[in-house]
């Protein structure tokens, strides 16, 4: 308990420098392979894909461009309906550019939410995900020191797991000095991006897997939301998304079983369900497999953890490793199962994992990401939390 406090405290605290060179590095390089990507996609939708995604390509080769430009390229953040800048401007009561609990309409919960920064007042910081933001440097410390510790890789990391870590840093002392804490924190980053280098060439052909499974015309924030109606992994019963339409706001959540930041994540989605299922539909959709044993091979993480899954060739295979996604993750929200030709996850640039928000009138409200860089929980549900304000708001004024 006094290990967990002490390291509570000083992830709140911004992260230290503690391996920038060589972090920054590998960032850019997988940064501009991900602008070859999400480049591509972005000059095609605006009609400019030849030049480009021209520049695109080179960035990823790394052969033009400063890993300032290569991070410019790379992250793509969320896109929302409904961003700090409503947030402001509907609830700044006293115009001072912040927005702290009396001003803000919903719970404390949601306040609670928002505030990524912790300090008790809402700022642009608490929205920032760019790259180099305080939110973006947190989360990825915090997710490379949890996945080493989630050995099972199931999203959750038991108090086995736990005491396993502080025995393996601790050795035969059973404590921790202020040196070795900072250690535990940091030290996961650096040997992830370092493995991100030296593994470039797997992460490259991945991306490049990637651009050709999305679609250049995916929906875009505003639009309404393509339909689709899929099965249940039990094959059971089947969803419609348009079925919704004009009830409640739907999360749309793509992923599968092979993709260790889906399964990261996995626990934080389920408590968002748990929390918001009575005000919001969430529909999880399983996607073909990013890393099936037949094709790229297992990821280290996968292989440590037993998740060794061919490529499914049938919908009944799919359906079946998405079941045993489902009961591993133990995912209580419904899911359901695209067909082995792909159409839903290309439709939605779905694979290998992203994350969307569909409003009441069934338009598209948050769009993530492309995965598995941009898959974020937190951002999606910020969004979230302000659409609901705004819907409130909506509702009141007529």
């Amino acid at each position: 308990m006094v290990v967990g406090l002490m390291l509570l405290s000083a992830v709140i605290v911004s992260p230290r420098n503690i391996g920038t060179i060589q972090m920054k590095r590998s960032h850019g390089i997988i940064l501009a392979a991900v602008a070859a990507t999400s480049g591509l996609l972005t000059a095609a939708m605006a009609g400019r894909a030849s030049e480009e995604g021209s520049k695109a390509s080179q960035a990823a080769t790394g052969a033009a461009g400063s890993n300032a430009e290569r991070h410019a390229a790379l992250i793509r953040t969320g896109e929302s309906s409904v961003d700090w800048k409503w947030l402001v401007e509907e609830h700044d009561e006293d115009r001072d550019k912040t927005v702290d609990r009396s001003e803000f309409p919903g719970t404390a919960g949601d306040f609670a939410r928002l505030d990524r920064t912790w300090d008790g007042v809402l700022t642009v910081e608490d929205f920032d995900w760019s790259t180099d933001g305080q939110l973006c440097q947190q989360k990825e410390t915090t997710f490379a020191l949890f996945k080493s510790v989630d050995t099972s890789s199931d999203g959750r990391v038991s108090t086995e797991e736990w005491q396993a870590l502080f025995a393996r840093i601790a050795s035969e002392k059973g404590y921790l000095n202020e040196e070795e804490l900072e250690e535990l924190i940091y030290l996961p980053r650096v040997v992830k991006t370092q493995k991100e280098q030296l593994n470039f060439g797997s992460i490259a052909s991945f991306l490049d897997d990637a651009k050709t499974n999305f679609n250049a015309e995916l929906p875009k924030v505003g639009d309404s939301a393509p339909d689709f109606e899929l099965r249940s992994a039990d094959g059971l019963t089947t969803v419609r998304l348009s079925s919704f339409r004009g009830k409640k706001p739907v999360v749309l959540i793509f992923g599968c079983f092979s993709c260790g930041n889906y399964r990261t994540y996995s626990e934080s989605l389920e408590e968002m369900y748990r929390r918001r299922k009575d005000d919001v539909e969430f529909l999880r959709v399983y996607v073909r497999e990013a890393h099936p044993t037949d094709h790229t091979g297992p990821t280290s993480t996968n292989a440590k953890a037993g998740i060794l899954i061919k490529q499914p060739v049938t919908l009944e295979d799919r359906c079946s490793v998405a079941g045993q996604c489902s009961a591993a993750l133990n995912i209580q929200g419904p899911l359901v199962v695209d067909e082995i030709d792909n159409r839903v996850g290309r439709a939605w640039g779905g694979w290998p994992d992203r994350l969307y928000i569909i409003d009441r009138d069934g338009r598209v409200a948050y769009r993530g990401g492309p995965g598995p860089f941009g898959f974020n929980p937190r951002e999606m549900e910020q969004s979230l939390v302000l659409l609901m304000e705004q819907e409130k708001g909506d509702l009141k004024s007529k």
